[in-house]
């Protein structure tokens, strides 16, 4: 999360860091994590919930201060395909969509 509090910022505070905007993406990763934010949950809530009515001075200042809150993801695992593997190991694919996929070249 904190990694999308840094995307926000640097495009200068629009709430469209995220895909269906910054502030309601924080927002669902506080309703999933009751630990997250920690003693200053109730003001990140408060702050995002008011996000998109704030102006740019406001929304850098809750940028900063989320970003103390909020975690850095982990570095991703050492599970990810290559392009030489089969598509048929990645999630979701089966043999009918690689086929498909095949069939498309």
């Amino acid at each position: 999360m904190r990694e999308a509090v840094r995307g926000e910022q640097a495009m200068g505070c629009p709430d469209r860091g995220l895909l269906g905007g910054f502030s309601a993406s924080v927002l669902r990763h506080l309703h999933a994590d009751r630990k997250a934010g920690g003693a200053a949950r109730s003001w990140a809530m408060a702050a995002l919930a008011s996000y998109g009515l704030k102006n740019a001075a406001d929304r850098e200042e809750a940028c900063l201060r989320l970003s103390l809150l909020v975690p850095s993801s982990p570095p991703p695992s050492g599970g990810s395909a290559s392009l030489q593997d089969p598509v048929e190991t990645l999630p979701g694919v089966g043999p009918k969509v690689a086929a498909k996929m095949h069939s498309m070249g």
